[in-house]
């Protein structure tokens, strides 16, 4: 007898607004495998100190973790982190 075993995962994402005004998600990270805060791609580049297109190269690369939502793509602030650690590191 064979069994069928049916497994739901949810979803759950939650748009911030931080002091400044910018867009804060919180949602499922596939490349952390865990919840992380999520900024847009703009505000990323801007405090990084990188261009905008040096950012989507980074994602392209796989470097940056991102989630597509509704409200436009979002970066996972924990792969940006570990992002500029390593650019620190090779100067």
């Amino acid at each position: 007898m064979k069994q069928k075993i049916e497994i739901t995962v949810e979803i759950r994402r939650r748009l911030l607004i931080n002091r400044r005004g910018t867009k804060i998600v919180r949602g499922w990270c596939g490349g952390c495998l865990s919840n992380r805060r999520m900024v847009p791609a703009e505000h990323a580049a801007g405090v990084c100190g990188l261009s905008l297109r040096k950012i989507f190269r980074h994602v392209e690369e796989g470097q940056i973790h991102f989630l597509e939502t509704p409200h436009g793509l979002f970066l996972c602030l924990h792969s940006i982190c570990e992002l500029l650690q390593r650019l620190d590191e090779s100067d």
